[in-house]
C-alpha cells in the first residue's frame, strides 16, 4: 500500500511532463555524452608519431584526430615513442603567472592551458609565485 500512499507526486509529475512535452522544449540530458570509440588508421599513427617527435602536444593531436589522449598516448606507447614527461614550459608557465596575477584560478588556468589544476598550483609553487589563501580567492 505504501507505494499507492501518495499518488499525488506522480500525478504532480506526470503534469510537468505532458507541460514539458507541450512547450517543446527538451529537458537538458543529465547523461554524461561519452565520445565514440574509433581507431586509428596506420596513415593517422605515422602522422601521429612524426608530429608528436616535432613537440607537439598530445592535447593538441588528440583534438585534431578527434580521439582521447589517451588513444594518442596508447598508440605512440606502440609504436615505440618515449613520451615526454607532461610539463609546464617556460612560455606556459609565464602565460600561467600572467594569468593567475590576473586573479584566474588554478584549476581555469590549467582549463585554459590544457592542464590539471594541480599541476599550474606546482607549478606556480615552484616559480616562487605566493599562491592565495582559499579565503582570499574569489
Amino acid at each position: 500500500m505504501t507505494a499507492y500512499s501518495n499518488p499525488t507526486l506522480a500525478v504532480d509529475g506526470l503534469r510537468k511532463l505532458l507541460a514539458d512535452a507541450a512547450s517543446g522544449e527538451r529537458p537538458p540530458d543529465k547523461a554524461k555524452q561519452r565520445q565514440s570509440r574509433r581507431r586509428l588508421l596506420n596513415a593517422e599513427t605515422a602522422d601521429l608519431v612524426v608530429a608528436y617527435q616535432a613537440g607537439a602536444r598530445m592535447n593538441d593531436l588528440a583534438r585534431q584526430l578527434g580521439v582521447g589522449r589517451s588513444t594518442v598516448r596508447s598508440a605512440l606507447v606502440r609504436e615505440g615513442v618515449a613520451i615526454r614527461p607532461r610539463s609546464m614550459g617556460p612560455e606556459v608557465m609565464a602565460d600561467a603567472v600572467r594569468l593567475y596575477e590576473a586573479g584566474w584560478s588554478v584549476s581555469k588556468i590549467g582549463t585554459n592551458l590544457g592542464f590539471d589544476g594541480t599541476t599550474v598550483w606546482r607549478g606556480l609553487q615552484s616559480v616562487g609565485v605566493t599562491l592565495r589563501r582559499p579565503w582570499d580567492r574569489g
